[in-house]
Formats: structure tokens, sequence, C-alpha cells
């Protein structure tokens, strides 16, 4: 290849991103954009990119397809990897894309992914409050797979929560209350409370019941009952059973 004034003359099948990509690179805070872009970039790539010069004196032989998928890789594990290191995807509910942002706070703590509370800090209900459209309505449950233990969940799953009809845009003391809030009471062990969050097709208002009981509750099953399709958000928490002289009220 010819280098005129130190420069390599562009490939006829250089790919220039659309500005859509870039788009979503730059407004990445939503994981959906994070995703879109990484795999647009990938696409885009595989189909038009040639390596870069073998004898570049600043890059050396990069192969931009393999970088590429490893640009896609570390987008996709960055968004999804505590819900799948954490077995809330498998143990819960399966594999999804979040569509809606999801804010859980109990107190002036943050819910994130994996994050430890005290189950005295949440022993009222947390500060949930969600993105998606005003016009929409959606379900929120909340549930314990690992009890009593979690070396023998025999009661998975326990349910601590259920409001229905929470409508998009607001918090989840504008929906129904099905089943009361129960705070975390983990006897033993490391226990997963997991909040999910579906959007419904319409008004479920009157066609849910609590259940009779809260042992052996399904969320997978509880979604397709009500027609409600794969989650629009997860977010989990750990918890563990405090000393009786450490406990505090927040």
């Amino acid at each position: 290849m010819r280098v005129m004034d130190g420069r390599y003359p562009e490939s006829p099948n250089a790919c220039r991103l659309p500005t859509t990509v870039w788009w979503l690179i730059c407004s990445g805070r939503h994981p959906v954009h994070t995703w879109s872009a990484a795999f647009c970039i990938a696409l885009c790539m595989f189909r038009r990119l040639q390596p870069l010069p073998a004898h570049s004196h600043f890059y050396g032989p990069i192969n931009v397809r393999r970088l590429c998928g490893q640009i896609l890789c570390v987008a996709m594990a960055a968004n999804v990897d505590p819900l799948v290191v954490g077995r809330v995807i498998g143990d819960v509910v399966d594999m999804f894309v979040p569509t809606v942002s999801m804010s859980v706070y109990y107190g002036s703590k943050h819910v994130n992914n994996g994050c430890d509370i005290k189950p005295s800090m949440a022993a009222a209900p947390p500060r949930v409050t969600i993105t998606g459209h005003a016009n929409e309505h959606y379900t929120l449950v909340m549930t314990d797979p690992d009890a009593p233990s979690p070396s023998e969940p025999s009661m998975r799953e326990w349910v601590h929560w259920i409001v229905t009809d929470i409508p998009g845009r607001s918090n989840v003391t504008r929906g129904r209350e099905v089943l009361p809030y129960i705070g975390p009471r983990p006897p033993v062990g490391i226990h997963r409370y997991i909040l999910v969050l579906f959007r419904q097709n319409g008004s479920v208002e009157g066609g849910v019941e609590a259940p009779v009981s809260r042992t052996h509750f399904n969320t997978r099953a509880f979604a397709q009952e009500l027609d409600l399709g794969m989650p629009v958000a997860t977010v989990y928490f750990n918890a563990h059973k405090e000393p009786a002289n450490r406990k505090r009220h927040n």
C-alpha cells in the first residue's frame, strides 16, 4: 500500500459508522442503547471493515473484526453480568432486554444489583419509581428464591410484595397493592430479594388475587397467567440475618 503524506489512503470498503450508531454510543445511559450500538458496530465492521495495515507503527497487526467482537462482548457483559452472576436469570426470570428504568431506594440507600441491604433497613416498603409511558401500566413482584435457606430453597419463591396497575413515569404508590409488603427475614445464609417489573397489556384490576400462600410462588407462571410477557426491568439485592444487638431501624 502506498503511503502519501504520511497517511494511508482510505479503503473503498472503509466503514463509516452511521450517525444513528454514534448517537447510540453517546446516549448509552440506557442498556438498550449500549446493546444496540455494540451490535451495530459489530455488524458494520464484520461486513465492511478490513484489518488495519500490518505495518502500522501505531497499532501493529490489529484485526478490527476481532476487536469489534470483544467490544460487543464487553458491552453485553456490562449489562447482563449482575443478573447472570447472581443467578437471577435462570432461577427467577429468563434472559430479557430491559426497556424501562426502575429506581429502588430504601431510605437514602440506592439499590444496585447485588448490593447488600440490612433487613432492618428494608422493614418498610422501598421507594420505587419507573420510567416507561404514562399511558401504560406495570406490575411489580418482589420474591425471595432462597427461602428458607440458599442451600435448600424448598419454599422457592417466597413472595414479599405484589403491586399492579402502576402508571408509567410514576412510583409504586400509584399502583394497586395486591399483596402487602413484608420485609426480608432471612433465617440463615445470604438471600436474594428480587424486584421484577412487567408491562401490562391493559388494566388487570380485579383480575389478580393475592396468593393463598406466600411460599412456592412462581414469577414466570404468574407472568404467564396474566399475559405479562417478559420483564422490562429487574433489580435485586442481598440480605442476611443481623445479630440481634446490631439491628437498627432507619
